[in-house]
């Protein structure tokens, strides 16, 4: 018999008072999807739900102060934990107008994702400590509201996320780590790395198949990158490239089932505006895979996600980005699992981004 995670019944027990003792939640069986607001003549940002067809559209919360803006969807219950950059995780549960606050002393929040379960949120943090600039990451347990230091260091860390087995992987410079989530990160372990002149981009974990995707992007010239995406296997501990892209960068993420991809591939330009960008599907069959091209459009794309079932996929699109990289319109669309059938949900003259389905 598996031990009963008390920690986890507790933080499940307070979600669902929290969130089903309101009025204006999502109604049992009703799927929604999340999305970022940012005008480029204001400041801030805003988050936003609608449903699948378009419908229902209205802002969760408004956050003219926040300077930078990252958040992750509870993985079992409609709840949103989000950052802006400040000593603190918010938590916004769907049908409550207000936040609760978790305190993060001494941790400036950059970057976070919920730990499987959802008893704890893990972040990478930034501080100023004796005139120097540190970073690190650290784990917040929701119902005690305990932080727990993990590791510290000079160097940026981004884009953590937990794996399987209670391991994180994250990036500290030019590696990708593997370690436990525990002080001290005991067993860590380098399973990536780049040389000087070349970057690594987000990182995408399937649980499903036990498999993390990267990007890694090299600069050419002025205006020419070459792209590349890989996918490191745990069970072999192997790296294969399952794309190649002659033109710039690849961010991607995973299909629910373990064996799919969705990619979006930019081209880079000196202008932005005479730029394009593509997304694509990617399948394996057995050991190779195969790549179909959904669409190809000028501007600027955003990665989004798939529904539960993986029968949909959302994504943003952006025809007329400007040079400082502000989306005068930006547009989130959705089409079907096999790519047919793309439509608007945003209403022309949108800012949206960032789109995602909530758990």
């Amino acid at each position: 018999m598996r031990p009963v995670n008390y920690h986890c019944l507790i933080v499940m027990y307070l979600l669902v008072v929290l969130w089903g003792g309101q009025e204006g939640g999502a109604a049992p069986g009703e799927r929604y999807i999340s999305f970022v607001v940012s005008p480029p003549t204001e400041p801030g940002f805003s988050i936003g739900i609608m449903r699948p067809e378009g419908r229902g559209r209205r802002m969760l919360v408004g956050l003219a102060e926040a300077r930078s803006l990252d958040y992750s969807w509870h993985p079992n219950a409609p709840v949103l934990a989000y950052a802006v950059g400040k000593p603190e995780i918010r938590l916004l549960h769907l049908g409550v107008a207000k936040p609760t606050l978790l305190r993060t002393p001494g941790y400036s929040v950059e970057t976070l994702s919920w730990l499987a379960g959802g008893a704890s949120v893990l972040f990478s943090w930034s501080r100023e400590r004796s005139g120097r600039r540190q970073y690190g990451l650290a784990t917040v347990e929701v119902a005690s509201r305990q932080v727990r230091e993990l590791c510290a260091g000079p160097e940026p860390v981004r884009m953590a996320l937990e794996t399987n087995r209670g391991e994180i992987a994250f990036v500290i410079g030019s590696r990708i780590r593997l370690a436990r989530a525990v002080p001290g990160l005991p067993g860590a372990r380098t399973i990536a790395s780049v040389p000087a002149g070349q970057r690594l981009g987000p990182l995408a974990w399937s649980r499903r198949s036990g498999t993390l995707c990267y990007s890694v992007t090299r600069k050419e010239g002025e205006w020419t990158y070459l792209g590349k995406l890989l996918v490191w296997r745990r069970d072999t501990g192997s790296t294969s490239t399952v794309m190649d892209w002659t033109q710039g960068g690849l961010t991607a993420t995973w299909h629910p089932d373990g064996r799919r991809l969705a990619v979006i591939a930019h081209e880079y330009k000196p202008d932005p505006t005479h730029g394009q960008c593509s997304l694509w599907f990617l399948g394996q069959s057995g050991r190779s895979w195969t790549a179909k091209r959904i669409r190809v459009l000028p501007g600027s794309m955003l990665l989004g996600g798939w529904s539960q079932d993986g029968r949909q996929f959302v994504y943003s699109w952006s025809p007329n980005p400007r040079k400082d990289n502000r989306h005068p319109t930006s547009r989130i669309y959705l089409c079907q699992g096999d790519g047919s059938r793309p439509r608007p949900l945003s209403p022309p003259g949108a800012v949206d981004y960032a789109p995602n389905f909530v758990p």
